[in-house]
C-alpha cells in the first residue's frame, strides 16, 4: 500500500518546519523527520491508528497516529486506490474544533 500526502498535508508540514526553524533548524529537521517516519508505519498496518471522533460522520473514516503527543497525522485509507491518504497534520495544541474543517 502506497502513501499519498495532500497539498493541505505538505503546507502543514511546511508550517511546522517553518516555525521549529526560526528556533532551530535541527529540531526543525528532527521534528519533520519523526512525523514522516511514523507515516510510514501506517504501510504496514494502515488501521493501527484509532478512529479519530471529530470526523466520525464523513464518508471516509479518517484516523488520526498520534506523534510524541504533539501532533496527530489524519488520514484515510482508500481501498480502491490501495493507498493511504494523508490528509493534514494536525497541532495537538490547537483546538479541536478547527479539525472538523480542514478534512472536508
Amino acid at each position: 500500500m502506497e502513501t499519498r500526502w495532500t497539498e493541505r498535508a505538505d503546507r502543514s508540514l511546511d508550517v511546522i518546519f517553518d516555525y521549529y526553524k526560526e528556533k532551530s533548524e535541527q529540531a526543525a529537521n528532527r521534528i519533520i523527520g519523526e512525523i514522516i517516519d511514523s507515516s510510514r508505519r501506517l504501510t504496514v498496518f494502515p488501521q493501527m491508528a484509532p478512529v479519530e471522533p471529530s470526523l466520525g460522520n464523513r464518508s471516509e473514516t479518517f484516523r488520526a497516529l498520534s506523534v510524541k503527543n504533539r501532533y496527530k497525522i489524519i488520514y484515510y485509507v482508500d481501498a480502491a486506490a490501495d493507498e493511504i491518504v494523508i490528509v493534514t497534520v494536525w497541532d495537538c495544541r490547537r483546538s479541536p474544533e478547527g479539525l472538523t474543517d480542514l478534512a472536508k
